[in-house]
């Protein structure tokens, strides 16, 4: 499966670029080399550490689950094989009425990494409750790292920016070297404006959520800030040989001169941003894939 038909927000189809998100200095996956797969970049870790019985469940919110909502899978084995896990899962899913959702899960007990398929799959938070588990040991859950940026129909641009100085000798009509003074890597793509996120990155702004109440609306806020927020930022995208070309900024700054027109027009509505280098060119990565294992 191509990665146009992989990285999508809400069923759109990205192209052949998909770009990612975490904090600065943020390492890439281990294991994101050998196929294109999102759940690679944002799939939680499961680990039940030293448990020698009991059951655990896993919940499911934020991304297409309406706020308020919660999906919950049956009481799963604590030494569960992955292919179970993810049958809880698709279960769970289908009984609430996403059966378009299903679970990418690998690895095997203690610990799993667990994802979402779907149109904004990538967007749902997953939780777990670990109290029936038992024989000793912390179980735990942790957060996926990276983030995607959300959808694009026009594509993404990545720029090598440098400005150069002439090295010369006096009364000399041509240079004798030449010096890069200094540089700039660039990703800048015009995001979806159906997700809050979009938005967030472009204006380098903060968010935060208020769930709904019986009186209180619930609302996604915007806080915008005079500084500019600082990110590692990753741009995978397809080579000549059809697999995975990779290019990662580990410490960029996101910035645009967001304007949003608002217009009948059977497009979804575009917010521009672009993140910029702010580290030693010898930081970036561009790394091309030939050859998978066999």
């Amino acid at each position: 499966m191509g990665i146009g038909t992989l990285y999508s927000t809400k069923g759109t189809i990205v192209g052949q670029a998909a770009g990612f998100i975490a904090a600065e200095g943020t390492p890439l996956p281990a294991d994101h080399q050998y196929a294109f797969d999102e759940s690679v970049w944002c799939s939680y870790t499961v680990n039940v550490s030293t448990a020698t019985g009991g059951t655990f469940t896993l919940s499911f919110t934020g991304g297409p689950i309406p706020l308020g909502t919660t999906i919950t899978t049956a009481a799963i084995a604590y030494n569960a094989l992955a292919s179970a896990v993810k049958s809880a899962i698709d279960a769970a899913f289908l009984a609430a009425g996403y059966g378009a959702y299903t679970a990418t899960v690998s690895g095997t007990a203690p610990s799993f990494k667990v994802a979402v398929s779907g149109p904004g799959g990538s967007r749902v938070i997953v939780t777990a409750t670990f109290t029936s588990l038992t024989g000793g040991g912390t179980p735990t859950i942790t957060s996926p790292l990276w983030t995607p940026l959300g959808s694009t129909e026009q594509g993404w641009t990545s720029n090598y920016n440098v400005s150069t100085q002439d090295i010369r000798v006096e009364e000399q009509q041509t240079p004798v070297g030449r010096n890069i003074t200094d540089a700039t890597y660039e990703f800048s793509a015009s995001l979806s404006e159906d997700t809050v996120q979009s938005l967030q990155f472009a204006m380098s702004s903060t968010k935060t959520v208020q769930a709904k109440t019986s009186t209180v609306f619930g609302a996604e806020q915007l806080a915008l800030s005079p500084n500019l927020n600082v990110y590692a930022v990753a741009l995978e995208s397809q080579n000549r040989y059809s697999l995975p070309r990779l290019e990662y900024i580990p410490s960029a700054t996101g910035a645009a001169n967001v304007q949003r027109a608002y217009r009948r027009a059977a497009g979804q509505r575009l917010v521009p941003v672009t993140f910029g280098s702010i580290c030693d060119p010898s930081q970036i990565v561009i790394r091309e894939l030939t050859q998978i294992p066999s």
